[in-house]
């Protein structure tokens, strides 16, 4: 009898847990949403404060959860789970590499670079969403309401003249001079396969209004102002494939009828420069972006095999720093003909080099092996039909999945334009494990 009870009262509990995932929270959502927001200095940049202002607000967060999270009640399965021991494991290795490059390769005092950690400091930032409680439903409204966001400013700029998103330009593989925003883009991306799959699913009104909103603002915003091939793709190819595995028969029917219509109405517009592009540019060699991108590769390389595989670790990035990054990313250009503060070779451009670079060997595996879980656990979680934020989970890991095998995979650990958005993947994938693991244990008994 005693054993019957303790059973019913175990299902009770995670029953329970499963039915609060569903609800979602207002705050928790635009808590979410604040997090790219703040990160890329937006709310800064509007008012006219340095955009920089963003990294430390997010740091500072951070640190505050950390130090308040043993204090949560929280189950251990979630504050121990092997995302957060991987986030650990990550930043402890950061901070490794960087003491000893510092110490036998390129002399770097640890003073000269422990102010740029704010710029990895999303490395942990799951334990932002463990100490407050997020569920995955809330981070992925979250994600698809950022991107809404700034997509919003964008298009704001892009026709009013304001321009008040200067710190957010980027020059055009199409056009020089065309003023191309980089607001979010892997969140702008992402929230176009969320959105599609909300439409593809959804049944109350609200919910495909909305989603049919979302989607018409960050389809526009990637495509017009963005214009980031590697992301579009993923995105598209993510939304076929969801139509594909998630979406009814009937509905995938209606889907073809409503995608042709636009295709026909609004493809030139849409597709034209791309198409024209690919035409002219007969292969990828050809490519200014691959050919820049292969020359930066070129230089980092140089830098990395004096550490013999350790990789030259964080170093501040600030002109005349005296330091070979810095070096690397100023000064090195000009001798290419690149007019000196005009462009550099970054970091960012280079992806996964530059996880193999900056931080080595392990650095590498570390960032192959948590971008391979996200997918992997989101359309685990996804497997489930009559769970909280399906269709959300499995938006997210097909999107991941073609971000990492898409001609130029996206590396979303180690450079700070991307790990904002890596780390509220990896958080999804992490809350994904979590609650797969209580239906696993409700299902058992």
């Amino acid at each position: 009898m005693e054993s019957e009870t303790q059973k019913r009262s175990a299902q009770q509990i995670l029953a329970g847990i499963l039915n609060r995932e569903s609800r979602i929270r207002v705050w928790a959502v635009l808590f979410c949403a604040l997090l790219p927001l703040v990160w890329e200095g937006v709310p800064f940049t509007v008012i006219g404060l340095p955009r920089a202002g963003g990294y430390y607000a997010i740091s500072l967060l951070i640190l505050i959860s950390i130090i308040i999270l043993p204090f949560r009640r929280i189950d251990y399965r979630i504050k121990l789970s092997i995302y957060s021991i991987l986030s650990i494991c990550l930043a402890l290795l950061m901070l490794t590499v960087s003491v000893v490059s510092g110490l036998l390769f390129y002399k770097n005092p640890i003073l000269s670079w422990v102010p740029e950690l704010v710029y990895y400091s999303p490395v942990l930032l799951i334990f932002v969403f463990i100490s407050f409680g997020i569920r995955l439903p809330e981070i992925v409204a979250g994600i698809a309401l950022a991107a809404t966001v700034a997509a919003t400013l964008a298009t704001i700029d892009h026709y009013s003249k304001i321009y008040f998103l200067d710190n957010y330009i980027a020059t055009s593989g199409f056009d020089f001079y065309a003023r191309r925003i980089m607001l979010l883009k892997n969140e702008v991306g992402c929230a176009i396969c969320i959105s599609f799959a909300w439409l593809a699913t959804g049944r109350k009104p609200l919910v495909l209004w909305a989603s049919l909103v979302i989607l018409a603002l960050t389809f526009f915003d990637m495509f017009q102002i963005i214009e980031t091939r590697l992301v579009i793709g993923a995105a598209m190819i993510a939304c076929a494939l969801f139509s594909v595995f998630y979406v009814s028969n009937r509905r995938k029917i209606g889907g073809i009828f409503i995608v042709a219509i636009v295709a026909l109405a609004a493809g030139p517009a849409l597709f034209g420069k791309y198409i024209d592009q690919a035409q002219s540019m007969g292969s990828i060699e050809n490519d200014k972006s691959y050919q820049w991108r292969a020359l930066t590769v070129d230089q980092y390389q140089k830098v990395f095999d004096e550490t013999y595989g350790v990789g030259f670790g964080i170093m501040s990035i600030k002109d005349f720093s005296g330091n070979i990054l810095s070096y690397t990313l100023h000064q090195a250009p000009t001798l290419h003909g690149i007019e000196r503060g005009t462009w550099g070779f970054y970091l960012a451009d280079i992806s996964f080099y530059g996880a193999l670079f900056q931080f080595g060997v392990a650095g590498l595996i570390f960032t192959l092996i948590m971008t391979l879980m996200i997918p992997i656990s989101l359309l685990r979680y996804a497997k489930y039909k009559n769970i909280a934020g399906r269709a959300g989970a499995a938006a997210i890991g097909l999107f991941v999945l073609f971000l990492l095998i898409s001609p130029w995979p996206t590396n979303l650990f180690t450079l700070s334009w991307s790990m904002l958005s890596g780390n509220m993947f990896w958080a999804c994938a992490a809350r994904a494990g979590y609650i797969r693991g209580i239906k696993k244990r409700l299902d058992s008994l």
